[in-house]
This record gives structure tokens, C-alpha cells and sequence, in this order.
């Protein structure tokens, strides 16, 4: 049981070090347009990776300075991992938006168009399973073998 408790500690001292962004934020997929819409826009998560990022590298500073608190290693590394994990929310969610508003993703080079939130009727057939019993599709059509 000791172990299994170590082991646990350990997990979660690790996934404090990596940040909430790079777990959290979806980010924007190469996925057919419909599903490219969710992804994360929100700022939320990659401010709280900032405010943590803040407080580890403020104890940090205070240690180097010799007043009390803080590790000088620990909270140094948890800073910067922190602030790289702010810098990719940031980022990663400022695509999103852009994408959401102007329908053009500026990492790649396709764009989407925003759906008014209605589906689309499918108009013919994108593979056999979309056809009834032996009918086979072909070019886009539902014809018999």
C-alpha cells in the first residue's frame, strides 16, 4: 500500500508540473469541418497556467534573494513548465477563435465555413453502408452491383 501511495504522489506532483493547457485545451484538428468547431477558445485555462507560472516564479525569487518559502529547483521548473504550457494555450486558442470568426484556420492553408447550427442534408451516398440492402455506391449514387 506504501508504494501504491508514493506512486500516487508522484502522479500528481507530475501532472501539477505540466500545466492545465496542455491537458485541457482542445486544439484545432485537421477533422472534416464540422468537427473542427470544438475546439477551446476559451482563455481561462492558459490564465491560470500564467497565474501559476507567476506565484512558482515569484517563490523561486524570493529564494534566490534569501527570505523564506519556496524551492529554488522545484518552483524554477514548475515556472517554466507552467509558462510553456500558458504560451501553447494562448496560442492554440487564439487559432481557435480566429477560426470561429473568420472561418480560416492561419495554420494551415484550408478553410471552413461556419455552420448556422442546422445539419446539412446528406444528398446521395458517401459509402455502401449509406445504401439499403445489396445496393452499392458509385459516384455518389446508390446503384445495384
Amino acid at each position: 500500500m506504501h508504494r501504491l501511495l508514493r506512486f500516487l504522489l508522484v502522479a500528481v506532483c507530475l501532472c501539477s508540473l505540466t500545466g492545465c493547457s496542455w491537458i485541457f485545451v482542445k486544439t484545432v484538428d485537421n477533422s472534416p469541418p464540422p468537427a473542427r468547431r470544438y475546439c477551446t477558445n476559451s482563455i481561462v485555462l492558459p490564465a491560470l497556467d500564467a497565474l501559476a507560472m507567476l506565484t512558482n516564479a515569484s517563490a523561486a525569487v524570493n529564494k534566490m534573494a534569501g527570505r523564506p518559502g519556496g524551492d529554488l529547483l522545484w518552483n524554477g521548473l514548475t515556472a517554466v513548465a507552467t509558462g510553456l504550457s500558458s504560451y501553447y494555450g494562448f496560442q492554440e486558442t487564439s487559432r481557435c477563435q480566429t477560426l470561429k470568426v473568420t472561418g480560416k484556420d492561419p495554420g494551415s492553408t484550408g478553410a471552413w465555413q461556419p455552420s448556422d447550427g442546422l445539419a446539412n442534408p446528406i444528398v446521395g451516398c458517401g459509402s455502401d453502408r449509406d445504401c439499403k440492402g445489396s445496393r452499392v455506391c458509385r459516384s455518389g449514387r446508390c446503384v445495384d452491383p
